[in-house]
Parts: structure tokens; C-alpha cells; sequence
């Protein structure tokens, strides 16, 4: 008699084990945040492309805005981060830019992002591209 309770607590054991696993698994809690590439401009010239790229994020990870600098000629080249911003609900017309002439940027965001990083000018960009933030109510 004691075996066969042993024997059947065992398996009850076994079997919440695995479906707390499989439960927890569902979540994908350490995943990798999805990234998408939204809006790719260059300037007048083809010199330099400005990307917006949206992550997605995950139970762990907050969903953010990016703003990158690069050539237009070799997307392979190293990406300077300009403007970060991390949100809770992911919306397009949260953050927009355009280009008012070869070395301005203008950028245009929603005031409730949470605004993590916002540089003036680039840095690693010929010619240097200036930014004109401006943060609109919704």
C-alpha cells in the first residue's frame, strides 16, 4: 500500500513539474525583444540615412523608439545611436523626423516617452547632422 502511494505521489510530482515548466516556458520571459526597421531616409545627397527602428520588447524588456545614423552607401558600417525612448504601448505616430535641409533633422515625439538618450549632433556622420527635437502632447 505504501508503495503504490509513493509511487502515485511520484507521478503527480512528475507531472506538476512539467506543466509548470511547459507553463513557464509559454512566457518567454528571456526571449529576444523583436526589432523593426519603421521609417529609413536619406538626405538630399545620399550621403548620410537616418533609421527608426522599433523593438517590440518583451515581459521583461520595455518597447523602445532608436533613431541611427549611417551612410547610404554601406549599410554594413557601425550605426551611431542619436535618440532613444522607451514606452509602454507601442504607437507609430509617437515619434516621426524629417529632414529640413542636408544637415538638419528635425524630430518630432510625443512628450510621455521616456526620453533615455538624445544626442544635438552626430558624431561619426559626414557632414555632421544637427537635430531639432521637439516634443509634442498627443
Amino acid at each position: 500500500m505504501a508503495k503504490r502511494l509513493l509511487t502515485g505521489v511520484f507521478i503527480v510530482f512528475v507531472l506538476i513539474v512539467m506543466g509548470s515548466s511547459m507553463f513557464l516556458l509559454d512566457f518567454e520571459l528571456f526571449s529576444e525583444s523583436n526589432t523593426k526597421t519603421m521609417k529609413t531616409e536619406c538626405d538630399s545627397n545620399g550621403d548620410n540615412r537616418i533609421k527608426l527602428i522599433v523593438a517590440g520588447g518583451n515581459p521583461k524588456a520595455a518597447s523602445s523608439f532608436r533613431l541611427v545614423a549611417t551612410t547610404c552607401t554601406n549599410s554594413e558600417e557601425e550605426e551611431e545611436e542619436l535618440f532613444v525612448a522607451n514606452v509602454q504601448e507601442l504607437n507609430k505616430e509617437d515619434l516621426d523626423f524629417s529632414w529640413k535641409s542636408l544637415d538638419t533633422l528635425l524630430v518630432t515625439y510625443n512628450k510621455n516617452l521616456k526620453v533615455i538618450k538624445q544626442l544635438p549632433k552626430t558624431t561619426t556622420t559626414k557632414p555632421v547632422i544637427t537635430f531639432i527635437y521637439t516634443a509634442v502632447a498627443e
